[in-house]
């Protein structure tokens, strides 16, 4: 599998945008707007099919980070190459892809391409990610 499945809807840069603008002052929630659930939400923004009824069907909800950690069961890693196929190197990654990146604790984390940047959901926000943290990624198409 080379990415999700579907096809990107005629507006998807208008519709991908607008989750972003949204995020940039939302405050970081487990299970409504994480990594996965921002991650999920500029997918479902890019495709005619929603990418997150699957990942909520398979993962279930979550509401903290032990909820989250069980709901993935393995690593995330794992989990999202099961949902969105298999990964592709980062420098090929371009807007609205998602990537996995690891953070300096050894945490890691899901983040999307927005053109020029990997971003994620911060404390209070959006955080721009190190490339030097990204490890491989999904296309979105």
């Amino acid at each position: 599998m080379d990415g999700v499945a579907g096809m990107r809807q005629e507006n998807w840069q208008t519709m991908f945008w607008s989750v972003i603008e949204d995020s940039l002052t939302k405050p970081f929630m487990w299970g409504s707007h994480d990594c996965v659930t921002f991650a999920m939400a500029c997918a479902d923004a890019i495709l005619t099919e929603k990418v997150s009824d699957g990942v909520f069907k398979e993962f279930g909800e979550w509401a903290s980070e032990q909820d989250a950690s069980q709901a993935i069961g393995t690593d995330l890693d794992t989990c999202a190459h099961r949902v969105l196929g298999d990964p592709v190197p980062w420098p090929l990654l371009g807007q609205g892809d998602v990537a996995l990146a690891v953070d300096d604790a050894g945490r890691e984390f899901i983040c999307v391409h927005d053109g020029c940047q990997f971003i994620s959901p911060a404390a209070s926000g959006l955080q721009r990610v190190p490339f030097l943290h990204v490890k491989h990624g999904w296309r979105i198409q």
